[in-house]
């Protein structure tokens, strides 16, 4: 038998083909490795867990995971998962839920849990008191009344409506999840400027400044003290401070940039008083060196402050580092307003005796009259970037508006009897003013035959854009740095009075509010 061998090699393959032929047939073997087969396994179910809570606000925990904001948790297994729910007013809730991909959107699980409501202390009252009010619940219940209401509520969304003719209505929403109690006032009909606190302050409230941020401080200077100086919370009048600089009040008080420091001035010892305004503690005495001390400015970097000596016709220039008046400036008679130009280089006054604006280049000294009307010039505020400055003037009973660039002066508005502090909001459109009302024959201590006021323009136009009865020669008078409130006092009342603004367009819109109806309301 005739065999012939041979050896192949095959495309593709890892062992050798072996071949031959014997006679009419040919066999052919193979030796190869048994193919590899490549399965490919199941993927695992990856799921996505959204937890809807009810508040929504509430803070939920999965699995001892935090949510990080937007209450979804990635790349979970299918499975058992204890969440925990809780917020401030509400019973926590934990449970144990089982996710599975038949459950799953899109690969999302999503679960709702709603917190079950705690009971909250809730008391109201208004003023004028025999108000009509409905309160609606959180569940949707419903009570109405006319007396004050004190009992507890479910958290959640709360809402009192109230009404009395003749005054604006009143509706109130709140999410109650602590204990709330709240006294409202009711505006008179057509008042844009909503009450919100009234309290008592030490003897005869003089100046006042509001500092600013989330919980703003009311500073009240009192010229009939002691106590000469205090603070309040804006919105709960609690009082946080109180200072007496020895046996006197004080005259004004003013707020440093940083507000880390108030500046407090007085008549009888002629000096300036640094205060901690943290602690209220006393800290420093600046002997202005002349007599009878009333307004306060700082210079634009705070270095100095500006003392205008009501008696001794001068400003004393006190250095911050060295506590010195290190310099006096000559002034007009009787100077009490003052505003410092933004660069530093002047200094604006406003004569009470003789109703003179004048300039004080502060370098120099040199004085330049602008105005001169025989006026009593008491107030100036001024918007800067755009030129225009504002000074009350008690005698004439207006309100006049400088050209800063002209070096010109015409009224801006007239208001009611003796107007005294002013003050601009922060976008510079609307201008506040306090009117004393007519003064008592017998002396101005004593309460006179009107009521005060508090009057809105449009600082552009002039025109009267709302108008506050208030008290008894109404005074100091501060709008906060963010615009939303405006604090005044009623001077022969010991009051302080606390209202929120609205934004400028509302009261643009609102028709004058009450400057038609308020007059007849003035004489007591």
């Amino acid at each position: 038998m005739n065999r012939s061998y041979a050896t192949f090699s095959v495309k593709g393959g890892t062992e050798p083909l072996i071949g031959y032929t014997d006679g009419m047939f040919q066999l052919l073997l193979l030796a190869c490795k048994t193919p590899i087969v490549e399965v490919t396994p199941p993927q695992p179910v990856i799921l996505s867990l959204s937890v809807e809570a009810v508040p929504e606000d509430a803070n939920i925990v999965v699995n001892g995971i935090a949510d990080d904001g937007d209450q979804v948790w990635s790349q979970l297994s299918p499975g058992e998962y204890d969440i925990a729910i809780s917020r401030t007013g509400f019973a926590t809730a934990n449970s144990t839920i089982n996710i599975d991909a038949t459950d799953a959107e899109n690969g999302i699980v999503t679960v709702r849990l709603e917190l079950e409501p705690e009971n909250m202390p809730l008391h109201f009252s208004f003023t004028p008191a025999d108000t009509a009010w409905v309160l609606t619940t959180s569940n949707g219940e419903t009570q109405t009344g006319s007396e004050a209401f004190s009992g507890e509520v479910p958290s959640g969304l709360t809402t009192v409506t109230a009404t009395k003719e003749g005054m604006n209505p009143l509706e109130w929403s709140h999410f109650i999840d602590a204990p709330v109690s709240h006294n409202w006032w009711l505006d008179p009909a057509g008042q844009v400027l909503h009450r919100i606190n009234q309290f008592q302050s030490g003897p005869h409230p003089k100046g006042l400044t509001i500092s600013s941020g989330e919980n703003p401080r009311i500073w009240v200077s009192l010229l009939a003290g002691p106590p000469s100086v205090e603070s309040y919370d804006l919105l709960t009048a609690e009082q946080t401070s109180t200072l007496s600089i020895g046996v006197n009040g004080a005259v004004e008080v003013l707020l440093s940039d940083n507000e880390e420091r108030v500046f407090a001035s007085q008549m009888e010892t002629a000096a300036a008083y640094e205060i901690d305004a943290e602690t209220g503690a006393l800290l420093r005495t600046f002997p202005s060196k002349s007599a009878w001390s009333k307004m306060m400015v700082l210079s634009p970097d705070g270095s100095l402050l500006y003392l205008s000596n009501w008696s001794g016709n001068d400003i004393s220039e006190i250095n911050l580092e060295t506590g010195e008046t290190q310099r006096k400036l000559r002034s007009t008679t009787t100077p009490r307003g003052m505003f410092i130009t933004p660069d530093g280089q002047y200094l604006y006054i406003a004569g009470f005796g003789n109703g003179i604006l004048e300039r004080i280049g502060i370098q120099s000294g040199a004085r330049e009259t602008l105005f001169d009307n025989g006026g009593a010039l008491r107030h100036i505020v001024a918007d800067y970037d755009n030129g225009r400055m504002y000074i009350s003037d008690m005698r004439k009973g207006v309100i006049w508006l400088h050209d800063i660039e002209a070096k010109t002066t015409t009224v801006l508005a007239r208001t009611d009897a003796n107007p005294n502090t002013i003050d601009l909001s922060p976008d510079g459109q609307l201008l506040f003013v306090s009117c004393r009302g007519v003064n008592n024959r017998e002396s101005y201590y004593k309460p006179g035959p009107q009521w005060g006021s508090v009057l809105v323009f449009d600082a552009m136009t002039g025109e009267q854009l709302d108008a506050i009865v208030a008290g008894n020669q109404p005074t100091a008078l501060d709008v906060s740095p963010d615009g939303r409130y405006l604090a005044y006092s009623d001077y022969l009342d010991n009051t302080i009075n606390v209202f929120a603004i609205p934004d400028t367009q509302t009261l643009r819109e609102a028709g004058g509010g009450r400057s038609s109806t308020y007059k007849a309301e003035l004489r007591k």
